[in-house]
């Protein structure tokens, strides 16, 4: 009995490795993008704690140099917010256009997964086909072998 052989099976499983690889740099995008929200929330602790810390040293009396220093330190964490703030943007377009080469990644294994699915159905149609004419020769052969013993008799 024949053994079915996509002739295309080289070629699918080219398609379905790069598929593989497009889906491993998305899933490092995601895990950028968390390791992005994770530092940005950080900073926006900080800038909160800076602030609070600001409020209650005006409330009780602060020298200037201090305020100035404490100024800075809020600042610079505006700062921080804003760059991450901005990483994360690029991380988010980034995934964005990555996701859509994984779309297509994807559908160009799907198309060689149906061709597949159809030459295989082809191959068992044939098959079974073949199996039948088998048998009715065989069952002929044996009506003849009959008629023939018959005939002897």
């Amino acid at each position: 009995m024949k053994k079915f052989e996509f002739s295309l099976e080289r070629i699918l499983n080219y398609r379905q490795s790069i598929y593989d690889k497009e889906k491993n740099v998305l899933m490092g995008l995601y895990a950028t993008r968390n390791d992005i929200e994770q530092e940005l929330d950080g900073y926006k602790k900080t800038y909160g704690a800076l602030c609070e810390e600001q409020k209650i040293s005006v409330q009780n009396g602060i020298e200037v140099f201090e305020y100035k220093q404490l100024c800075l330190r809020l600042e610079s964490a505006k700062r921080k917010i804003e760059e991450v703030t901005e990483n994360l943007k690029n991380i988010e377009y980034k995934i964005d256009r990555q996701k859509d080469v994984v779309t297509q990644a994807s559908k160009e294994v799907k198309v060689f997964e149906n061709l597949k699915e159809k030459k295989q159905e082809e191959f068992d149609f044939e098959l079974s086909k073949e199996e039948q004419e088998r048998i009715m020769e065989l069952v002929g052969n044996k009506a003849a072998e009959q008629v023939i013993n018959s005939n002897k008799n």
